[in-house]
């Protein structure tokens, strides 16, 4: 962002900054990024609080790819100097986790999953998005952050039923996952059900050689 605005305000270890600079219980006033900069949109509760952040980055090729919540899309920055490459199609839900495997990008996005092959370098000015076949076991989950076996071959899926604390749970899936193609949108099949009834919302799964 540096490189775009070199004069303006910036807390300290900013890399991506706000459409809002004046934050509330911060205290210095800092340079409003707009949107077609690049800048992070800002959700406020009902006490002038910010309620959202940035939930989930990931880095390939020389990119930073970060979820932007209220603005419903991941956007993409140059990791050399903090250059706003662009943003991807509009989602569905706000945006909160990502994982790279296979040379795509995967995004949870609420009660869906998106998938994108990752843009060459220097990227296009969007990243073309799409929704992958996923049903949650109880409608209305949502997604969490997603993990694959060693080989791509696997996929294992969180599904949340709330938010943590006294909500209910939720359940950890896994999937065969198959591609024809680097360019062509993975499928999904044979469900298996690792874990179900979970007493906490299941916020990301790891996989590991020899376990999950």
């Amino acid at each position: 962002m540096k490189s775009l605005f070199p004069t303006g305000t910036f807390l300290d270890g900013t890399f991506v900054a706000s459409q809002v600079g004046t934050l509330p219980d911060v205290s210095v006033a800092a340079t409003a990024v707009p949107a077609g900069d690049g800048g992070l949109g800002v959700n406020f509760d009902g006490n002038g609080k910010v309620k959202n952040s940035v939930r989930d980055v990931a880095i390939a090729g020389g990119i930073l790819f970060v979820c932007d919540e209220p603005g419903k899309v991941v956007n993409f920055y140059a990791l050399t100097d903090g250059r706003y490459l662009g943003s991807s199609t509009a989602l569905s839900a706000s945006p909160t986790h990502l994982a790279i495997a296979g040379g795509g990008l995967y995004v949870s996005a609420g009660s869906a999953l998106y998938w994108a092959q990752l843009p060459p370098s220097p990227p296009p000015p969007s990243l073309a998005l799409q929704a992958i076949s996923v049903m949650p076991p109880t409608a209305g989950e949502k997604i969490g952050g997603i993990a694959f076996n060693d080989d791509f071959s696997k996929i294992y899926i969180p599904f949340q039923q709330g938010t943590g604390g006294n909500d209910p749970g939720g359940s950890i899936y896994s999937y065969g996952l198959s591609q024809q193609s680097p360019s062509q949108l993975p499928t999904l099949s044979n469900a298996v059900a690792l874990v179900s009834s979970l007493k906490d919302t299941p916020e990301f799964v790891l996989h590991w050689s020899g376990g999950s």
